[in-house]
C-alpha cells in the first residue's frame, strides 16, 4: 500500500487543478476465476479500504488505474493498468501437475471514443482499443508474460443521486487477445 500513497502524491503534485481523494471502507465479495477462461474460481469475502483519487492527470478507483495522456473532443488516449491474481495449481483441477501461476501486472495505452460524456462525467458510453504489456512475478523475480490487447465497451449512468450518496450502474466488456 505504501507504493499507492507514493504514486498518488507524485501525480497530485503534477496536477494543475484541484484533486479529490476519497477514503473509506467496505466489504469485498467476489467470485474470481483462477485465470482467464478458467472454469474454477476462488470466492473472497473480506473487509477492504476504499480509495478513490481523481485529478486532471490520474484516476484511481476500485475498477481501474487510468492516467489521462491526451484528448481531442470525444477521442481520448489513456494509460491503464490491470492485475491477475496468483493461482496455486494444486487447488485447480485443470492445472493439476502444472506450475503455479504468478501475479500478473499489466500496463499500456487505451484509445477510447466517447459517444456520451467523457472519462470523468457521471454518464458515459465509450468504445476503445487497448494494449497492455504483461509481466508476471512471484515477488522474487519478474518474467515477461506477453501482451494483451483488444476492443472494449463501457457504459456508466447514475441511478440515484442524493446529497449523501450516489448509486450508479456500469457495464464493461472486453474481448481479450494474447
Amino acid at each position: 500500500m505504501p507504493w499507492l500513497v507514493l504514486l498518488l502524491c507524485l501525480f497530485s503534485s503534477m496536477s494543475s487543478a484541484a484533486s479529490k481523494l476519497e477514503i473509506g471502507g467496505g466489504v469485498f465479495i467476489a467470485d474470481i476465476p483462477h485465470y482467464l477462461g478458467s472454469d474454477q474460481s476462488e470466492q473472497y469475502i473480506m473487509p477492504v479500504p476504499y480509495i478513490r483519487y481523481q485529478s486532471d492527470d490520474l484516476d484511481v478507483d476500485r475498477n481501474s488505474f487510468t492516467g489521462y495522456l491526451w484528448h481531442n473532443e470525444s477521442l481520448h488516449l489513456d494509460i491503464s493498468a490491470g492485475v491477475s491474481l496468483a493461482v496455486d495449481s494444486e487447488e485447480n483441477q485443470a492445472r493439476e501437475g502444472m506450475d503455479d501461476l504468478d501475479w500478473v501486472f499489466e500496463l499500456g495505452p487505451s484509445l477510447n471514443y466517447y459517444f456520451i460524456g467523457a472519462p470523468k462525467t457521471a454518464k458515459q458510453f465509450s468504445i476503445g482499443l487497448f494494449t497492455r504489456k504483461a509481466m508476471a512475478t512471484d515477488f522474487s523475480s519478474v518474467t515477461n508474460a506477453g501482451w494483451r490487447y483488444g476492443p472494449s465497451i463501457y457504459f456508466e449512468s447514475p441511478l440515484i443521486v442524493s446529497s449523501g450518496y450516489e448509486v450508479t450502474t456500469s457495464v464493461r466488456a472486453n474481448a481479450n487477445f494474447c
